[in-house]
């Protein structure tokens, strides 16, 4: 993470999240879309931004428990401490219950004293590292028939001789995979 300030403040004006995702990706500013201009949402334009790099940014609220993997670096949302009931975006790093704030983009550095009911995370796409691992697995070597070969469910309908559930028989990734799909 390289820490990378803000250069615009006020409530319609700032570019603290623009900061985050420059902070996290160790990059300029100036080389991270304006988010704040754009009329079709400024989630759609990070993410058509960070297709071509395999990436993707990801937004979740924060659920009250863990445990979480330590050290994952994200971006903390929550009320302004300048501005009720706006947003402002902290570079965060999740510990093992929550995230805490590593960067406040805002030259007051005063962070989310509110906390952060939203946190984002950038993720990889591209090839299904799943997928692959998936294909790999060898079949069941004995199994009953009308036994779903993913969960082992039994006679999911009656008389079937398929050789998957109803659930895994539509969209399921192991599936796909060994018919390489």
């Amino acid at each position: 993470m390289k820490p990378v300030d803000q250069t615009r403040f006020g409530v319609t004006d700032g570019n603290c999240m623009e900061s985050c995702v420059a902070s996290i990706l160790e990059l300029d500013l100036a080389d991270v879309p304006d988010l704040g201009t754009c009329a079709e949402g400024w989630l759609r334009r990070l993410n058509d931004w960070l297709a071509p790099k395999g990436l993707a940014y990801v937004e979740m609220s924060v659920p009250a428990h863990g445990p979480y993997a330590r050290g994952v670096p994200c971006i903390m949302s929550g009320e302004s401490p300048r501005f009720p009931d706006v947003d402002h975006a902290c570079v965060g790093e999740t510990e093992r219950q929550g995230a805490k704030v590593v960067h406040d983009p805002h030259p007051s550095r005063a962070g989310l004293p509110k906390g952060a009911p939203t946190v984002g995370y950038f993720v990889t796409l591209g090839p299904d590292p799943m997928r692959a691992a998936l294909a790999k697995m060898p079949e069941p070597l004995e199994r009953e028939t009308g036994q779903c070969i993913i969960c082992g469910a039994v006679e999911w309908k009656s008389g079937s001789t398929d050789d998957v559930c109803v659930v895994h028989k539509t969209d399921c990734p192991w599936l796909r995979a060994r018919e390489g799909r």
